[in-house]
């Protein structure tokens, strides 16, 4: 309120101030120049200047307070009221000048400020914001360029009208209250809010009273709103999206958060390995949460939410599945209804209501890999998907994706966690289980002498489980070689027949143990171009290129596995024959070809896809039937596909047998397989002694019981044996001893076996620098063996060892080195 006063009273003070300056300043000059000669000198200047400065009723008010001044002080008699006629001739003259003087100044100071107000409507028709004025009636007064544009309408039309008459969606809004409140309490406020129309559009408005109506300053903020709400969306969704790792739950809820902030209808859809797209999850905001919409509009719409998912992935992911699949999204800004009557087929017209006007489709990519893809539709409101829109759901979509993709490795790992854990549980059963029987034998003979055949069976079954053990570390090393990529084959020709009767001899015991019958056939080629293989070529074996001891283990593998699900007086076939499989739409190649069909406990069909994977099981509980790691079959997959070959398993079901097909290529049949297959000549158990008699050997290993069973075996063979337990001790015996070979450890204590066998090669020939030397170890891998080759031995021997095998390795060392 003093404020206001402050801004009334102004003008007015200032023509009291001209005044009394112009007064001081005629009583200074007045000995100088006489100023009763000219009592009105200054008093025009003061008149003036209140008159230009607050109008005509200041210029006013000063012509009347000059004219008393100059009465009092400077017309005869002085300092006193004149009543003369002559002075009252000469102050009327002066108020009328007065009077003349303040109105030409109102009316120059008018057209001044009307010049001045013509670059002010300039501004706010130039302006990009809105501006409007209407008056206590609430007619519009005034609108600039920019209000036509936004609302659409000519401003010729809108002056004199009402403004709730003109937009009556309006009324009730935040913005009719607001214009009320400042129209009724003359005070300015600030109102911010959506637009009426539906639009989307967000609008803040400044509004300010003025005598008899309000102006109206308002901006688009919709921009800045846009942001807002999607940062706060995108805040919202991560934390969806963190809060759980079930991904498909995660994702049935991320769709429910997108409808209706960012579409009326979403969906998400999983491309799988197949080639299939699976939709995960739907929402559609005008069946689930439009309260607007009749019951059988809102039954029509989820009538159509299935065959609109169905149709989606027809016309529009489908075809764009390899723009997709590179991580591009697609945009449809508008759908026009020619075109949705092109893409929908007749019978499907009624759901025209409910496609979209809008549409993205943004790819779910992570890592590099595209798995699936996020879709946003626009169906009941009138907007369209702009380049801001694409940005949020893209971002949107990377957030998923990674979500997902973390989600996936989790259960990912856990379930290797649980495969691992499953297998080591296997693993401490089957080390264990063969354990217990050579333990309780191994007791029982030392406690008192049993008859011979009682011996026999005890040490047949501590030989039969000590073997099964060694069997089990092979398992586990050739799949440690398999995953290091280290696996490497000794290719040569290999007569497949003699293989698999090899394999057969091996697993003959046990399979009369159960009464299997096994049997081995080599059926008629199923070659359709009998051209391909004479008559005389069948005769000869059927050869491949390949690793014969791998492939004796790939048939071992498979038949021993066969023996094992096969129940009591069940069958064992083996089939041997030559297929040709088409290598181009002309051409075959010819494939040697190995069935292994049983009668046993088959396969189900639901772990026949994983039947070759490593650490699988059909069955892990503890109450399994059969015994096994799980990597037999691995391994028979991962050789096999090292000869270039496949393998395949079927099964009708369980308890209907199990077939199990190799297939390799075929080597061309000519003499070469006839003759790889002679064996070198091996040395005789006979000559053993007489070759061995007198040989100095010295043993380097930590293990008492090894040094033991080395020390027992050599010497029954007429070797000369010393022993060593660490390196420092083997270079004194090697002064000593002076040996003519070398067994030794590689894990001894302080210096190993590589170590020791480098500072040997540094000796003199004289001093035992050359003496051949066999790594006997438990390092038994292939980087193992090539180390210890690559150091200085000529042998490498991984534990555990037949006792045939370190005989056979020292006698070949030795005529080697003669």
């Amino acid at each position: 309120m003093v404020m206001i006063a402050r801004v009334f009273f102004l003008p007015y003070g200032v023509a009291v101030v001209s005044v009394l300056v112009a007064t001081t300043l005629m009583l200074a000059l007045n000995p100088w120049l006489d100023m009763t000669q000219t009592p009105f000198l200054l008093f025009f200047g003061a008149v003036v200047f209140s008159a230009w400065y607050g109008g005509w009723k200041t210029g006013l008010l000063a012509t009347l307070l000059a004219g008393w001044l100059s009465n009092y002080l400077f017309q005869f008699p002085l300092n006193q009221l004149s009543f003369t006629l002559p002075s009252l001739l000469c102050t009327g003259l002066f108020v009328g000048q007065g009077v003349l003087i303040s109105w030409l100044s109102q009316a120059w100071r008018s057209q001044s400020l009307q010049a001045a107000n013509i670059p002010a409507t300039d501004i706010l028709e130039s302006t990009s914001d809105i501006f409007f004025a209407v008056n206590s009636q609430w007619q519009f007064t005034y609108v600039n360029r920019r209000f036509e544009e936004m609302m659409g309408r000519s401003r010729h039309d809108l002056l004199g009208k009402v403004i709730w008459q003109e937009f009556p969606e309006a009324v009730g809004s935040v913005f009719y209250e607001t214009y009320h409140h400042v129209m009724k309490e003359q005070t300015a406020a600030t109102v911010e809010g959506p637009a009426s129309d539906g639009s989307g559009r967000w609008f803040v408005d400044y509004v300010y009273p003025i005598p008899k109506g309000l102006v109206v300053y308002s901006q688009d903020i919709s921009d800045r709103k846009q942001i807002e709400v999607s940062q706060h969306f995108l805040a919202e969704a991560s934390a969806l999206l963190s809060s759980s790792l079930d991904y498909e739950l995660t994702l049935s809820k991320l769709v429910e958060l997108a409808v209706p902030t960012l579409a009326d209808w979403c969906s998400v859809d999983e491309f799988c390995s197949d080639g299939t797209i699976k939709t995960l999850s739907i929402v559609n905001y005008l069946s689930i949460n439009d309260t607007h919409i009749d019951n059988a509009t809102a039954s029509c719409s989820l009538e159509h939410s299935s065959w609109f998912a169905s149709w989606l992935q027809t016309t529009f992911i489908r075809p764009s599945s390899r723009k997709l699949q590179q991580g591009q999204s697609i945009v449809y800004e508008t759908l026009t209804e020619k075109l949705l009557l092109e893409v929908v087929p007749n019978h499907q017209n009624q759901a025209l209501p409910f496609v979209p006007k809008s549409l993205i489709i943004v790819p779910l990519q992570c890592r590099g890999c595209v798995f699936g893809v996020l879709s946003f539709a626009i169906i009941t409101s009138d907007r369209t998907y702009q380049p801001r829109d694409l940005l949020l759901a893209e971002d949107l979509a990377r957030r998923a994706a990674t979500a997902i993709d973390n989600a996936r490795l989790y259960q990912e790992a856990n379930r290797a966690n649980r495969l691992k854990d499953e297998f080591l549980a296997i693993l401490s059963h089957e080390l264990r289980t063969p354990l217990n029987p050579i333990l309780g034998w191994s007791k029982l003979l030392q406690r008192q002498p049993y008859d011979s055949a009682i011996t026999k069976r005890a040490l047949e079954t501590i030989e039969r489980n000590a073997r099964l053990q060694a069997q089990l570390v092979d398992d586990l090393l050739d799949v440690s070689r398999i995953l290091q990529g280290k696996l490497s084959l000794s290719t040569a020709s290999v007569d497949l027949a003699e293989v698999i009767e090899s394999a057969l001899d091996t697993v003959r015991l046990s399979a009369e143990a159960k009464a299997i019958r096994l049997k081995f056939e080599q059926v008629e080629p199923d070659i359709q171009q009998q051209s391909l293989v004479s008559q005389s070529s069948l005769q000869l074996p059927i050869c491949v290129t390949g690793d014969a001891a791998r492939l004796q283990q790939v048939m071992w593998n498979l038949l021993s596995n066969a023996v094992k699900f096969t129940p009591h007086s069940g069958e064992i076939l083996v089939e041997l024959s030559i297929v040709d499989r088409p290598s181009s739409q002309f051409n075959s190649e010819l494939y040697a070809q190995v069935k292994v069909r049983d009668t046993g406990k088959g396969i189900h069909s639901d772990f026949l896809p994983y039947v070759f994977d490593y650490f699988r099981q059909a069955d892990a509980a503890t109450t399994r039937k059969f015994g096994g790691l799980g990597l037999g079959l691995a391994i028979v997959r991962h050789i096999v596909e090292l000869h270039g070959g496949q393998v395949y398993a079927d099964s009708p079901g369980e308890n209907q047998g199990a077939t199990f097909m190799v297939q390799l290529p075929l080597q061309p049949l000519d003499e070469e397989c006839l003759e790889s297959d002679a064996a070198e000549p091996t040395v005789s158990a006979a000559q053993i002694p007489s070759i061995l008699q007198n040989v100095r050997i010295l043993i380097v290993d930590d293990e008492t019981d090894m040094q033991d069973f080395l020390r027992f075996l050599l010497q029954n063979h007429g070797a000369i044996v010393s022993v060593a337990s660490s390196a420092p001790q083997a270079l004194r015996c090697l002064s000593n001893f002076n040996p003519s070979l070398l067994i030794c450890d590689i894990g001894l204590p302080e210096v190993d076996g590589y170590t020791l066998i480098q500072a040997i090669r540094a000796l003199s020939a004289e001093n035992g620098g050359q003496v051949p030397a066999i790594a006997l170890t438990a390092y038994a891998t292939d980087g193992d063996r090539q180390k210890a080759l690559s150091v200085g031995f000529q042998r490498h021997l991984a534990k555990p060892v037949a006792d045939d095998q370190v005989l056979q390795a020292i006698i070949e060392l030795l005529e080697e080195d003669t």
